[in-house]
């Protein structure tokens, strides 16, 4: 191609250089975004590098030093001053990643599962129970399945970032839609491209097949997910593309899109756990695939089981004991 090529030149019209300042402009508008932005769906403020700072000091982590740098950059936030904007996020990522263990927070006290063959060997996942997958029955559950999360999106979008006591003062006891509910979200994306792997790999889908959909239909992403996706862009694949300057690691994400695993696997949980510890991996570890397994085994006891309190109390012993998300389920 390059031997082909002939001279060309340009006007400066014709010149390109204008690409360059609207890539400039996406980039400065994406890091205002991690010192301030409001939840899409409700409007309730949040800050993005502070939820950093504080994620990884609960994960165990002594973040003095990125603290330090907070002030100054909420500072610089205030008077639009982009370029600091720039640098200090760079180096808050950097501590971060850096950051030693605090040796007296209660994170460590925890046991830590390093892959799906430690839960599995930590728990007694039941035989899988068989479920007629051509019944009405199935039919009607997967739908109403779908439709919960939905449902539950729509009206969890509106209100997501607002306390308990202002959502009260604001709107009394919420026994309904606070609006016309809108059933778009990120939760039902992400269960959307596992679909996708699945449908073309089957029980055989790892966790490349899916981080490979993100990468093909999903275009941005939000804290632990978008570090991932840009991990998975370079090349980084899971489990690396979860845990690599990902302060968010161990947040819910991974959580909101269990529920599709337990779908696909009706009454066979070893099954829904292992499905949903390979999803979660991409973009998450530790409490954070152990919410993903914990909602994929509660959806699929959920086609065997009717009553409620055994369903939960089923699911919160296929967790493994001695993990900190056990210890806060169960309790």
């Amino acid at each position: 191609m390059r031997r082909r090529a002939t001279p060309k030149i340009l006007t400066e019209e014709e010149q390109t250089w204008s690409a360059i300042d609207r890539l400039r402009e996406f980039e400065d508008e994406h890091v205002r975004l991690f010192w301030y932005s409001e939840v899409p769906g409700s409007g309730a403020p949040e800050r993005l590098m502070v939820g950093a700072v504080q994620a990884a000091a609960n994960r165990g982590r002594d973040v003095r030093r990125a603290e330090s740098l907070l002030m100054e950059g909420l500072e610089a936030y205030e008077r639009d001053d982009i370029p600091t904007l720039h640098r200090l996020t760079s180096q808050i990522f950097h501590e971060l990643e850096r950051a030693p263990r605090d040796e007296t927070s209660p994170y460590w006290r925890f046991k830590r599962m390093s892959g799906w063959n430690d839960h599995e060997a930590a728990v007694q996942f039941p035989e899988p129970a068989t479920v007629d997958v051509f019944s009405e029955d199935f039919a009607q559950r997967v739908e109403a399945g779908w439709l919960g999360q939905i449902a539950g999106g729509a009206l969890g979008t509106a209100l997501e970032g607002y306390t308990t006591e202002q959502i009260r003062r604001t709107l009394g006891e919420v026994r309904g839609y606070v609006r016309e509910p809108n059933t778009f979200n990120d939760d039902i994306t992400y269960e959307l491209a596992f679909l996708k792997a699945f449908a073309s790999k089957g029980y055989s889908v790892d966790s490349a097949d899916i981080a490979a959909q993100w990468v093909a239909l999903i275009p941005f992403g939000w804290s632990a997910e978008h570090v991932a996706l840009q991990n998975l862009k370079l090349g980084i694949y899971p489990p690396e593309s979860g845990r690599r300057s990902n302060p968010f690691a161990e947040w819910i994400g991974a959580q909101m899109r269990g529920a599709v695993c337990g779908l696909v696997a009706p009454g066979d949980p070893r099954k829904a756990a292992r499905l949903a510890w390979i999803d979660g991996v991409i973009s998450h570890e530790a409490n954070g695939v152990l919410g993903e397994t914990f909602n994929a085994v509660l959806t699929s006891l959920a086609f065997i089981e009717e009553d409620m309190h055994r369903l939960v109390r089923r699911a919160v012993q296929l967790i493994p004991e001695g993990t900190e998300y056990h210890w806060v389920v169960a309790s």
